[in-house]
């Protein structure tokens, strides 16, 4: 395994045409912000790394463009036999393997979807999305003949603008990017270019998905159904916050500007009439850019110049070893990584890593790991002391007597760290049924009125201890006659307004800490009757 410590230096480096339109090769300087370390884990002489996803047990899946989807393990390195190799066609362009995605369930089905193009003649192009299983008897490799294709369409072959993101949004849907192949099609409800799609994992087109569109008359109809979102030029890559659900699309422009566009069913971006910002009033059925910076001079905000917009990931891992106020940001990479606040829309520059990233992701322990496509897989983590602060507090609850209850935290941390779950500030210990106290998620299999009252946890580190603020969880009725499912912001009104005068939300507890039914008014029994 080679893995090399980063030489943080400054330089200058000449860029030259390599993948994307304007994205160069050239040897890498790294230099991010302040108490970040950065480590080269694998150099790959031989090929254009485009893509890349994490397992759940932390290997990473490398999408060559030539179509070799290769496996890097913690301890081994680069294993010597790819995965799995695609029949795809290298153009040299920005054709072959461009997208890759595990599936929601992966730790249990083994599948990998990938998305590529093929170049079968001159007047015809291939691109398709299929599915990949994993061995049974060895997970490295793929099972023989198990390539299954999802989702295929045909057009005249061009080289550029194909797009290639791919991804499983938290709706458990695939969503795939298609780039506008250099034509005048992103406006049109008859093809696939330069839109957004979404499918079913089957390949299929989800019932819910829309038909009509902003400001372009028409409906999409038969295998167009498949169509989310239209009006892109070539979104490259895009990413889902898990919290929120938000997607943002990474879309490359021309020769004056670069954007991020918000993700939204029946959407249209504006490409070919727009790019980058522009005013509302002209174009009143278009979706204004989320952010949008320039190729050249950008005095509003110097260190944000652009050449091509690639990869996006937001900061949002179950543990988070980054300072606690990139919790939640977007990072994303041109020439440079930057990362964007999504609270206020504004950018921000990171580190000069110049050529490219293709691909970032964050690994189960907080790090950032990307692919440049001068050929390096890279990982950045922070190393200077960090002290625990929560980032985000547990929630309270309402429980059915009997249903299960979960309450977790995010921490930003270094790490070791550990964690004691209390009740009433009383430490827990895991018994029959209770099970996590001494980790980020607290469970209890089967809550009953014994179990109501106030949760905290203590995170402690070598550099501090900090404990989360108090946390309610109440037991309701049983579930028999009741939903045992309560959406969250119901929960959360019920538990911030249980103190006020209102007749929505005045009830009280009895001595075990459950609710009376008696108490509840009508109209919160009428929510939550099954």
């Amino acid at each position: 395994m080679r893995i090399q410590r980063i030489q943080f230096c400054r330089m200058t480096a000449v860029v030259a045409v390599l993948f994307l339109c304007h994205v160069g090769r050239s040897q890498p300087t790294f230099t991010p912000a302040p108490g970040f370390t950065g480590h080269y884990l694998e150099f790959f002489f031989a090929g254009v790394p485009t893509s890349m996803c994490i397992t759940p047990d932390g290997r990473i899946f490398i999408g060559m463009q030539d179509g070799r989807i290769l496996i890097w393990k913690e301890g081994q390195g680069l294993l010597p036999t790819p995965f799995h190799t695609l029949a795809v066609s290298n153009d040299g362009a920005e054709g072959g393997l461009i997208g890759m995605a595990l599936d929601p369930d992966f730790a249990t089905t083994g599948f990998v979807f990938v998305h590529y193009t093929q170049f079968n003649s001159a007047s015809d192009t291939p691109q398709k999305v299929t599915r990949i299983s994993a061995s049974a008897e060895n997970p490295d490799i793929a099972a023989p003949n198990s390539e299954i294709t999802v989702f295929e369409f045909q057009h005249e072959m061009y080289y550029r603008h194909n797009a290639g993101g791919i991804r499983f949004g938290p709706d458990g849907k695939l969503y795939v990017a298609i780039g506008d192949k250099q034509t005048l099609s992103s406006q049109s409800l008859q093809d696939y270019l330069g839109k957004i799609l979404r499918l079913n994992k089957d390949g299929s087109i989800p019932n819910d998905n829309p038909t009509t569109f902003h400001a372009v008359q028409g409906s999409t109809t038969g295998p167009y159904r498949a169509i989310w979102a239209i009006g892109l030029r070539n979104p490259f890559r895009f990413a889902f916050d898990s919290e929120s659900g938000r997607m943002l699309i990474n879309d490359v422009g021309v020769e004056s500007w670069e954007e991020i566009d918000e993700g939204g069913p029946g959407r249209n971006y504006g490409w070919p009439a727009t790019e980058g910002d522009f005013d509302s009033a002209s174009f009143p059925g278009f979706s204004r850019p989320v952010f949008a910076y320039p190729h050249g001079a950008n005095p509003s905000n110097p260190w944000v110049r652009g050449n091509a917009i690639l990869a996006g990931a937001f900061y949002e891992p179950s543990v988070c070893t980054f300072p606690p106020e990139y919790y939640g940001k977007y990072f994303f990479s041109d020439f440079r990584l930057f990362v964007l606040d999504p609270a206020s829309n504004q950018a921000s520059l990171f580190s000069n890593l110049l050529g490219g990233c293709t691909d970032l992701h964050v690994d189960d322990q907080g790090r950032l790991v990307m692919i440049p496509m001068i050929g390096r897989l890279i990982r950045l983590e922070y190393t200077d002391p960090l002290p625990p602060v929560v980032v985000r507090q547990p929630e309270p609850k309402i429980v059915c007597n009997g249903d299960a209850a979960t309450v977790n935290l995010v921490v930003s941390t270094s790490l070791p760290v550990t964690y004691q779950w209390q009740h009433n500030g009383i430490p827990i210990v895991d018994t029959l049924g209770i099970a996590g106290s001494q980790t980020r998620e607290l469970t209890i299999a089967s809550i009953q009125p014994v179990h109501s009252g106030n949760y905290s946890c203590v995170i402690t580190n070598a550099y501090g201890q900090t404990e989360t603020s108090l946390v309610t969880i109440a037991v309701g009725p049983a579930s028999t006659g009741y939903n045992g499912t309560f959406i969250q912001s119901f929960t959360n009104a019920l538990l911030t307004h249980s103190q006020e005068s209102t007749d929505l939300c005045q009830f009280d507890f009895d001595a075990n800490g459950t609710i009376d039914p008696n108490d509840i008014p009508p109209l919160i029994t009428a929510l939550l009757t099954d």
